[in-house]
């Protein structure tokens, strides 16, 4: 009777499905059709030239601001599942959404990203608000880390550079 508990419980292991998930096709840079709601990485780049071409809200304010962000294929997901990722910057920074400020002087942060599918693209726009610089700086270097059951599935890294004024 003790090998067929055995056998048995061998069975149920191997039938639960784990996410083994897979990514692929990372990219990182400038952002696109941000405003359609149709976001992808149109730049692959991990220099990120602070600009004020595009407005963005912030805190319930337009303000001028860049966009950029990253995006990947990913397979073999259980869905609903999420990735558990990290974001780490060599300055700090106010941090914030739409509507509300989140932190400030904030340089790391934890967040989860959650794949609706078992496969798909995702893309995450993201924004930086335009400020210039009174003088040269060294670039902010920022840096994503997503890990999926302890694995690491995503690991980029950005440098972003501010303008300066001219006198």
């Amino acid at each position: 009777m003790g090998i067929l508990k055995l056998i048995l419980f061998f069975l149920i292991v191997i039938s639960l499905k784990v996410n083994s998930i897979e990514v692929s096709e990372v990219q990182s840079g400038y952002m696109c059709g941000v405003e359609s709601g149709m976001s992808f990485v149109c730049h692959d780049t991990q220099d990120i030239y602070l600009t004020d071409q595009s407005e963005c809200t912030f805190n319930k304010e337009v303000v001028p601001c860049t966009w950029y962000g990253y995006s990947f294929i990913y397979t073999e997901n259980v869905k609903g599942s999420s990735l558990q990722c990290t974001y780490n910057s060599s300055k700090k920074a106010t941090a914030g959404n739409t509507v509300e400020i989140t932190g400030k002087n904030v340089d790391s942060m934890e967040f989860e990203l959650v794949l609706e599918k078992e496969s798909g693209f995702f893309s995450n726009p993201l924004y930086s608000v335009y400020k210039v610089k009174d003088k040269k700086e060294e670039p902010e270097e920022a840096r994503w880390v997503c890990k999926a059951e302890g694995k690491t599935v995503l690991d980029i890294s950005l440098r972003f550079y501010s303008p300066v004024l001219p006198f």
